[in-house]
């Protein structure tokens, strides 16, 4: 595009822009522009003064109209009904729009307030005007202005009130806040929904531009300016005003207005496209240098430029000032390329009937795109047609349709790789061959045995076929296999998954070499499959050297790289190297979403790491959120019983259990639960975590028996992972110390430990974890010197993995503490209580539960030390702090009782007799009562009771 274009386009919009604005306004933007760029400035104002005396009467200013009435100005503070005039906001040809409050005493409220022109109250006019009012009256949407109020001033002018929306131009609102392409297509479809619901009310706008579609701070859009729109039942005749005369904006206006011709709601779906244009590209799709009708008939035919080549040319400072620094256009460039580019190019047709038949459509094909479906825009072809019977057929074949699914994604990315026609055909065939076959399975008389066979065979079936049939050209073969290897992990089997990619990468190597980009992709693919079954060091080369060839080849911003940076931010959770985790996750994210979109499941999948990262920073506000955005996003994308919702689910609610919110929680794995048992089936490894999960908050809510039935129920799911085979232990250890099975609990500990150094290596957190709880029970049963040793050992460790101030340490902390009280070493003891209580205070706040532990086994301490008067102080806050059904209620009757021995100590008889009857109560509640605490509250009583006593 030229300079001069560029410039005349720049022209254009400010000039859109300030022709509707009050004179105070627009002269203030001029002054503006006029130290921007004096001449651009001096052009908009001299097309400004022309528009000011054209023609026509919706055109023409009050002064030209009505000399006389000129001097006669609408005041500030008139009052029109329930409303006072504040300040003006602009004008139309008939009317000016005021800013407004409410001035009866009634309530606040702010609004606009638009009031027909002085002298211009003709039949013709006044019946726009009243239809105006009338239209908004039938439009009942959160996207389109709402009509308030209305009346006649006391000069006889109608006048109405509807929604002050606060916001800017939906063209800025994008730049400012550099929105990313995907948001500006969610933001578009939003304003399309909002003219689709006006046709169904048979109303067309005809004036859609930026001007009229503000978006207020929260990024809601709002449809303004129903000045021109037409009726469509109000007569046959869809054409123009009843005056007669054409309102348009040029640079939006669609040809067959241009033209006088019918207009309808194909007009407001080109004015879509043409904000779609410059929402995207920051230009308009075509050069319309004159307001004048006649001449601009002669610009209809300009070719129309594909959005992604206009954005291919933008200078860095331009993509910078649209999308904000950090985009690259060649990026941007391939983001439009192919569905957006036909969709606005759609939207754009110069025949209206070529055009998306609704602004529904329109917005249909705009979150296609989001969620990465076929759109409704592309030609018919073959392979379109092949994905439509797969569709339309997958209730009946949901196994296979999925599998067949995944084989046509990987099957059109390496086309791009493979040798043009030859490979093209071959690669055809082998797909259609294996279609057929997925087909014919559920067909009992084409098979050839009984029983169908399961996906898993097929693939395995297909992954021989393409090792025999393919050996004439080992490029198209080892393409094919690296797409076959990634789908027995998916179905089950990761063995064979690892065993065919290995063979790839080893081929690979020979054909292509090391530092190729093919090598790289099966490296990361690999890489993927092997984390938590290999050595996590030789998995982290391999993706490191992975993304080096990547980013050298396809840049940093490629599906390639994001892909690979995901798998090392999984990595680096289970090594404990977080922020770097965190880091990478966060680029990926970054690039997902700009390349597709936020609800997309790859978006969504990164997403999900994010949100994991927080929890391991112990940042569970921002995980809850994060989880929860995941959740609504397959929600809107996939359903809300896909399988998808299951592990989100189950980290929600993980972290609500680590609040202690043990009813919602429950629901929450509940749901997870019944998702996984109806769409993954029984011995599922996500039904397996899901249970492994509900288990644990049921033995926290005291439900032992559900908790052992669901830990039963998940072990045949989690056998084949090493991890979850390691968390199921930890969990039944758990279950089992809360019996009181202690020397069970630490036997199961000890296993859980072994299997996370056989997954994780030494240098992930979690076999320390369950050295901790080992060392707990222990601890519990009087072996201390030995859990010390573990504790020492384990928080070592953990300082090195998750750092100083981390959950993991403070833990830790505490239970070491405990160790050291029962060996008399109370200044240690002291100083790691203390360091549990503070870490415990930043990461969950000072009165939540776990940090009302904490502070209580400090106050042990305390007590332990003769420091009566800190004990005390300590233990009264956990009592303040008591929350019913939380971790708390558990070390109820502890605290009692170290609360009444304080008060023994203090010679407080009431305080003593009160804590004793109260732990006595709370001992006498339990099913099985524990006789070290009857046992500590004998000896009270032995050890010299208050006088008075009974």
């Amino acid at each position: 595009m030229s300079g001069d274009s560029q410039r005349w386009e720049r022209i254009a919009r400010e000039f859109d822009d300030l022709a509707e604005l009050a004179p105070a306004r627009r002269e203030s933007r001029l002054r503006e522009l006029v130290a921007e760029d004096p001449d651009l400035a001096a052009e908009v104002r001299a097309l400004l003064v022309a528009d000011d005396r054209a023609e026509g009467l919706l055109d023409q200013s009050l002064d030209e109209l009505v000399p006389e009435l000129a001097p006669w100005e609408t005041p500030a503070g008139l009052r029109l009904g329930a409303y006072r005039l504040v300040e003006p906001l602009g004008q139309g040809g008939m009317g000016e729009v005021w800013l407004a409050e409410r001035a009866d005493g009634e309530y606040r409220q702010r609004v606009a307030v638009k009031l027909l022109k002085r002298g211009i109250d003709t039949q013709a006019v006044l019946r726009r005007f009243l239809q105006e009012r009338s239209i908004l009256a039938r439009l009942n949407h959160p996207s389109i202005v709402r009509l308030l109020d209305g009346g006649m001033s006391l000069d006889g002018r109608p006048w109405y009130a509807m929604e002050h929306v606060d916001g800017e131009t939906i063209t800025r609102w994008a730049a400012r806040r550099a929105l990313a392409l995907g948001e500006r297509v969610d933001l578009l479809a939003q304003v399309a929904d909002a003219v689709a619901y006006a046709h169904a009310q048979l109303v067309v706008h005809r004036d859609l531009k930026p001007g009229n579609i503000l978006v207020d701070a929260e990024g809601a859009p709002h449809l303004l300016d129903f000045g021109i729109a037409k009726l469509l039942e109000d007569t046959g005749d869809h054409t123009v005003t009843a005056t007669g005369v054409r309102v348009l904006s040029p640079a939006y206006a669609a040809p067959e207005q241009i033209l006088g011709e019918p207009v309808g709601t194909a007009t407001d779906v080109y004015a879509l496209g043409v904000l779609a244009y410059e929402l995207f590209t920051g230009r308009l799709p075509h050069r319309r240098q004159s307001r004048d009708p006649a001449l601009l008939a002669g610009d209809l035919d300009q070719p129309l430029e594909r959005a992604s080549t206009v954005v291919g040319r933008l200078a860095p400072a331009e993509i910078a000032a649209l999308y904000g620094e950090g985009h690259d256009r060649r990026r941007l460039g391939r983001s439009l390329s192919g569905d957006l580019d036909v969709i606005v190019a759609k939207a754009l047709q110069r025949v209206p009937e070529r055009r998306y038949a609704t602004a529904a459509a329109f917005a249909d094909d705009l979150r296609r795109w989001r969620s990465g479906r076929v759109i409704a825009a592309r030609p018919d072809s073959s392979s379109y047609r092949l994905r439509t019977f797969v569709r339309r057929h997958r209730w009946g074949v949901a196994a296979a349709s999925g599998l067949l699914l995944a084989l046509l994604a990987g099957f059109g990315t390496a086309l791009w790789q493979a040798d043009r026609a030859r490979q093209q055909a071959q690669r055809a065939e082998l797909v259609k061959q294996f279609v057929l076959s997925l087909f014919r399975e559920q067909d009992p008389v084409a098979r050839a045995q009984a029983q169908a066979r399961t996906p898993g065979e097929l693939v395995a079936e297909g992954i021989e076929r393409a090792r025999r049939e393919l050996v004439d050209d080992p490029r198209l073969r080892l393409d094919v296999l690296a797409d076959l290897g990634t789908l027995p992990a998916a179905l089950g089997d990761p063995a064979l998954s690892e065993q065919v990619l290995a063979q790839v990468l080893e081929e690979r190597r020979r054909l292509d070499g090391e530092n190729a980009l093919a090598t790289a992709r099966v490296k990361s693919a690999l890489g993927g499959l092997m984390i938590g079954r290999g050595n996590p060091d030789d998995i982290r080369r391999m993706l490191t050297t992975a993304l080096d060839t990547i980013t050298r080849v396809s840049g940093q911003d490629s599906l390639d790289a994001a892909r690979t940076q995901t798998l090392l931010a999984r990595l680096g959770t289970m090594t404990g190297d977080r922020e770097d985790a965190m880091r990478l996750a966060k680029q990926a994210h970054a690039t997902m979403l700009d390349l597709r979109g936020a609800d997309h499941p790859e978006t969504l999948e990164v997403l999900s790491m994010i949100a994991t990262m927080h929890e391991f920073l112990d940042q569970l506000d921002d995980a809850a959120a994060t989880w929860r955005k995941v959740i609504a996003g397959v929600e809107r994308s996939l359903g809300e019983e896909h399988a998808r919702m299951v592990v989100p689910l189950a980290n929600l609610g993980t972290i609500t259990r680590s609040r202690q919110d043990y009813p919602e929680a429950a629901a929450l794995y509940a749901r997870a639960v019944a998702i996984a048992r109806k769409r993954l089936g029984s011995g599922h490894p996500m039904l397996g975590g899901a249970l492994l999960r509900q288990g644990d908050v049921l033995r926290r809510m005291g439900d032992f028996e559900g908790a052992a039935a669901a830990f039963d129920e998940a072990e045949p799911c989690v056998a084949s992972v090493p991890a979850q085979r390691a968390q199921l232990e930890m969990f039944r250890a758990a279950m089992y110390s809360a019996q009181r099975r202690h020397q069970e609990a630490v036997d199961a500990y000890e296993l859980a430990h072994g299997l996370f150094l056989g997954t994780g290596g030494a240098d992930s957190a979690f076999p320390w974890l369950a050295e901790l709880g080992r060392a707990e029970e222990l601890a519990t049963l009087g072996r201390c010197d030995e859990a010390g040793e573990v504790l020492e050992t384990a928080r070592e460790r953990l300082v090195n993995i998750t750092g100083v101030d981390s959950y993991e340490v403070a833990s830790a902390a505490g239970l070491l503490g405990r160790v050291r009280r029962e060996q008399g070493r109370l200044e240690e003891a002291l100083q790691l209580g203390q360091h549990h209580v503070e870490a415990l205070e930043r990461i969950y706040g000072s009165d939540h539960p776990n940090t009302s532990d904490a502070r209580f086994d400090f106050a042990r301490s305390q007590l332990a030390a003769g420091l009566h008067a800190e004990a005390r102080a300590n233990i009264d806050r956990v009592i303040a702090d008591f929350r019913p059904g939380s971790s708390t209620e558990k070390i109820a009757a502890d605290l009692h009782i170290e609360s009444a021995r304080l008060a023994l100590i203090a010679g407080d008889n009431e305080r003593y007799l009160r804590d004793a009857a109260k732990a006595r109560e709370l001992i006498a509640r339990l099913p099985n009562p524990d006789q070290r605490q009857l046992e500590e509250l004998a000896q009270l009583n032995r050890s010299g009771l208050p006088s008075g006593r009974d």
